[in-house]
């Protein structure tokens, strides 16, 4: 065999390997859920049942809804997440947990990585799911009135429970609002848009 063909051949796998996306190097269940136990299930846990503004950390399935373009955790793109400044308490936001230990800077770390690797879920295809959010139709901009008037307007993008998900037009980030918050109107709203 030709030195050259024989050096080809040693080639083809570290080839095919560059090729292939990296595993993740941090793992849900084992580095991330810790974290969200520590800091976050006191106030955003199914099981305790308390869902402060609508997030929950402790149920895969629910946490999936959060994660995704305009939403709290924007997979490969932590500069678009709000998670990491929310425990930070940077550029505006309260920061999280609002009382006792603060995350620590290897766990704040291990979130960035994880948002940076794609913020996979156990048992969820976080990369099917945002390429079947990029397929939905286009939304329609819609008023939506608050119990006190205020109006602003905003995409419906789906119904979680008693919370509605409006995509804002101003910075097209996706908030959870109570229903409770929205005028009777506006309530009928979003329930007609989730059908």
């Amino acid at each position: 065999m030709s030195f050259h063909l024989t050096a080809l051949l040693l080639l083809i796998p570290a080839l095919l390997s560059a090729q292939q996306p990296a595993a993740p190097t941090v793992d849900f269940k084992k580095d991330i859920q810790p974290i969200f136990a520590k800091y976050c299930y006191q106030c955003h846990s199914v099981q305790k049942k308390k869902e402060k503004a609508g997030f929950v950390f402790d149920n895969v399935e629910r946490l999936s809804h959060d994660v995704g373009e305009g939403r709290i955790i924007v997979p490969k793109k932590v500069d678009e997440s709000d998670l990491i400044p929310i425990v930070l308490g940077v550029d505006g936001k309260k920061e999280m947990p609002p009382e006792g230990a603060k995350l620590k800077t290897e766990e704040v770390e291990k979130l960035r990585t994880w948002i940076s690797e794609g913020a996979n879920l156990p048992g969820i295809d976080i990369a099917a799911k945002m390429a079947r959010q990029t397929r939905q139709r286009v939304r329609e901009v819609m008023n939506w009135t608050s119990k006190e008037g205020k109006v602003i307007k905003a995409t419906f993008e789906e119904l979680q429970g008693d919370f509605v998900l409006l995509r804002m037009q101003t910075d097209n980030k996706v908030y959870k609002v109570p229903l409770t918050k929205l005028n009777p109107a506006g309530q009928i709203q979003a329930k007609m848009q989730a059908e």
